[in-house]
């Protein structure tokens, strides 16, 4: 049951009848469909020490639909993670650059951005998300320009470094996590106790089979110009208010269908159901493609689907169900330790990545 005011709602995710995950779909997951590479490599222990700094960062989140400002604070392995300012994306970016032009940049012991797009030696190549501030940031000289000294980090990246060091301290025993985010698009990464971050691109599989697509969704995925219908194309929570609007002709965004999904409307329910079932898809998808022992490995989650009540849960129900079959063990037996999972909130942290960027750039000036 989950509490929202004083009112009680069943969790109505976990609820539902567990799908089998689709084999004809993991089928399409391999390193280079993933475009797998290793993204980042960084030292546990200067993490650790970094948490332990007193210190005070800017730490910026440039994502597909909004552009974020937080103030990352740490001491004595306390992180404290606060939003100064936030503005949604206008078009293509183009508000992007006069954000971080016009925010404050004095009274920081140091500044870091993830940032949604690919990155090379601290600069923004190229992003789906935001063409027109990847030009802007081109023809002004770059993040260097605006700030100088700054680090910066893909946003799954950041989320996965940010997300598995608070989830160490929680989960001593981990020694491998992966990242999913959904929010604006569907993105991921695997992290290990080596100190590894190999980035995968898991939204942009092209879906093979229909039970994954029962909207018919045929919008195209154009990443590297891709034709085909991508799992971010159906599963991500941008794509769920698009099929919403679609299909009841209204538009709604991702919370207010979660509203409506809290109080029993079932085509909401079916809607976040499905994002869920193909998070948990791509989720394993991702392992098995990075061969990752499903033994002390966390699950950490990161966009908006993840701040829906039971959406986490749901993803581990169903890749529990997937596993029983797959290894023959008792579910009761695996159902506590197996898979936690790791979601916005937790340890009171909203932004895997904003931490992940903050740390990094820490350990970086160390």
């Amino acid at each position: 049951m989950e509490r929202k005011g004083n009112l009680i709602y069943p969790d109505w995710l976990t609820c539902l009848a567990i799908p089998e995950l689709s084999e004809m779909q993991l089928g399409q997951f391999n390193c280079n469909n993933l475009r797998t590479h290793l993204a980042i490599t960084f030292d546990p222990e200067k993490l650790l020490v970094a948490g332990q700094r007193r210190s005070k960062v800017l730490a910026i989140d440039i994502g597909g639909t909004a552009i974020k400002a937080y103030e990352v604070r740490t001491e004595d392995g306390k992180i404290e993670c606060v939003l100064k300012n936030k503005e949604d994306k206008v078009d293509v970016g183009d508000n992007y650059y006069k954000f971080l032009k016009n925010f404050p940049k004095k009274d920081w012991d140091h500044i870091a951005i993830s940032v949604a797009g690919k990155v090379i030696d601290g600069e923004l190549i190229e992003s789906e998300n935001f063409r027109g501030f990847v030009e802007d940031l081109r023809q002004n000289g770059g993040f260097k320009y605006i700030y100088g000294e700054v680090f910066v980090v893909n946003d799954a990246v950041a989320a996965a470094i940010g997300g598995y060091s608070l989830a160490s301290s929680r989960f001593p025993e981990i020694e491998n996590g992966i990242l999913m985010i959904n929010g604006g698009g569907i993105g991921g990464a695997v992290v290990n106790n080596d100190g590894e971050v190999i980035a995968n691109e898991p939204g942009h599989i092209p879906v093979v089979d229909s039970l994954l697509n029962p909207n018919s969704v045929t919008k195209k995925c154009n990443f590297y110009d891709q034709e085909e219908t991508c799992l971010e194309r159906i599963g991500s929570m941008r794509e769920i208010e698009a099929q919403w609007e679609v299909l009841y002709h209204q538009k709604k965004t991702g919370q207010e269908i979660a509203e409506l999904m809290y109080v029993g409307d079932n085509r909401a329910l079916r809607l976040i159901d499905l994002a869920a079932f193909i998070t948990a898809t791509a989720f394993e998808g991702l392992r098995q493609a990075n061969n990752i022992n499903i033994n002390n490995l966390v699950i950490i989650g990161q966009g908006g689907a993840f701040k829906i009540k039971g959406f986490g849960e749901r993803v581990r129900q169903i890749l529990l169900n997937h596993y029983c079959k797959m290894y023959h063990f008792d579910e009761k037996a695996y159902s506590t330790k197996l898979l936690p999972v790791f979601i916005p909130g937790d340890g009171g942290i909203d932004n895997f990545g904003a931490v992940g960027a903050a740390l990094g750039a820490i350990a970086q000036s160390a």
